[in-house]
Order: C-alpha cells, then sequence, then structure tokens
C-alpha cells in the first residue's frame, strides 16, 4: 500500500487533521474525510458523469462558509498535490492567520459547487447528522440503514443510475453508535452484514463499476483508534488490500 501521507500517529483527526493517507489500486484510506475530494480527482475524468454512494454517519455538506471558501480555492484544483490542498486558507479580520478550507464536514458542498456537472446522482445512507446541502437535493436520494444492504444491486443496476461508473465514500463511523450520556461507542452492525456489504463492493470493483473508493477511519467518531483500525482491518481483509499501521 503506498502511503501518500505518513502516519503520523494516532493523534486527534478533528474536522482538518490529517494523520495518514494510504493507496492501494483505486482504493484510499485516511483518518478522515478532508482528503476526500483531493482522492476523487486524482481518478476520475471531468469529461464524465458519476453516480456517488456515501455511506456515514454524517451529510459531510456543511455550507455556512461556501461561498467564500470558494474564493480563496484555486482553479487548477486538481493539480494540487495532498499538501498544497491541505494547506489552503481563507482569511477574515477575526483571524489573521487564516483559517483552513478543507475540512472534515465541508467537502461535498465545495465539490458540488466545483464539479457538480460530472454527478449524476448522490446516494446518502447515514444517521442524519448535520443538515443537507439544499444544492444537491435535487440529485440526492437518501436511504434507510438497512438499504445498505438490500439495495446495493438496485442502486448499482445500469437500469437504476445510469451507465455512469461509482465514487464510494465510506466512515467507518457509519457503523458504530455511541450511547447517550455514557462514553461506550458499540458497533451495532453485525460482521456477516459488513461482510455481505464488502461481498458486493468486491463485485462492483471487478467489474469495474467503482472509480475509486474512499474510506475514513474516524477514530473519534467510532469510540478510538482501536475500534475504528479493528473495523479497517476486517474491511482490508474483505477488500484483498494490505493495510497495517
Amino acid at each position: 500500500m503506498n502511503e501518500i501521507v505518513k502516519f503520523k500517529g494516532k493523534n486527534v483527526s478533528w474536522v482538518k487533521n490529517l494523520n495518514l493517507l494510504n493507496k492501494e489500486r483505486n482504493i484510499y484510506i485516511m483518518d478522515n474525510h478532508v482528503a476526500a475530494v483531493w482522492c476523487w480527482l486524482q481518478e476520475i475524468e471531468l469529461n464524465k458523469k458519476y453516480n456517488i454512494l456515501h455511506v456515514d454517519a454524517h451529510y459531510d455538506t456543511m455550507s455556512s462558509r461556501l461561498d467564500t471558501w470558494l474564493e480563496y480555492l484555486p482553479n487548477n484544483l486538481k493539480e494540487l498535490d495532498i499538501t498544497e490542498l491541505l494547506a489552503l486558507k481563507f482569511y477574515d479580520r477575526d483571524f489573521i492567520d487564516g483559517y483552513e478550507i478543507m475540512r472534515w464536514d465541508n467537502y461535498f458542498p465545495i465539490f458540488h459547487r466545483l464539479y457538480g456537472k460530472n454527478i449524476n446522482s448522490y446516494h446518502f445512507f447515514t444517521h442524519k447528522g448535520g443538515t443537507l446541502f439544499g444544492e444537491m437535493e435535487d440529485k440526492l436520494d437518501e436511504h434507510p440503514i438497512p438499504g445498505l444492504f438490500n439495495l446495493i444491486d438496485y442502486l448499482f443496476e445500469e437500469r437504476t443510475s445510469g451507465p455512469y461508473e461509482w465514487i464510494v465514500n465510506i466512515d467507518l463511523d457509519y457503523f458504530f453508535q455511541k450511547i447517550d450520556d455514557t462514553d461506550i461507542t458499540l458497533k451495532f452492525i453485525s460482521d456477516e452484514a459488513i461482510d455481505f456489504f464488502l461481498e458486493k463492493l468486491n463485485t462492483y470493483l471487478a467489474n469495474n463499476k467503482i472509480k475509486v473508493v474512499t474510506i475514513a477511519l474516524s477514530p473519534e467518531c467510532c469510540g478510538g483508534w482501536e475500534n475504528s483500525l479493528g473495523l479497517m482491518k476486517f474491511f482490508a481483509e474483505r477488500l484483498r488490500i494490505e493495510f497495517n499501521l
């Protein structure tokens, strides 16, 4: 597995830190989705359309300062390396040093504004964390949790989604649930169900229906690094990739 960003340790990810970014084949692994757009841009062709499958506890569609973020983005976003992308900032009078533009919760609105013409449809499987970005809704379908397992073939059929390849965006926090008023976070979806989903992905990877997969570990949202790395090991085995920290 290629280390694009060498592992910096089991540090806090929060909204903007990137402690690792690995790649094998067209599968990218990171500790949070701050690098998702960059990874997609490495693989997609800007003269084509794609569908997006988003599996995440959160929408990742924060758009509170979208116009300002876009004002400070360069035109050659696809040509930047990951260090350059993460270093992009916007400025205001309250903080002279500037704020990082790319976060783990705002990348979808940025991507939609810049590359929405390249998207045929979004399919979201979430816990409804956050607020949806209204501009995406005419292309977006939300699905309930069981749908991840009983709708996957239906969604990937050409009669449903058209002749388009897929961007698959997965956050491991989808498979975990924090128990209210406790420090306990449990994996609430069975290994059997996850295995079923991953074997479906293998099928569509093998027949070139999936252009790129991005996986976020999100240790803070999974109850810690031990939980997220344990599940990532399971993912890696099923997806036939190497992943060892």
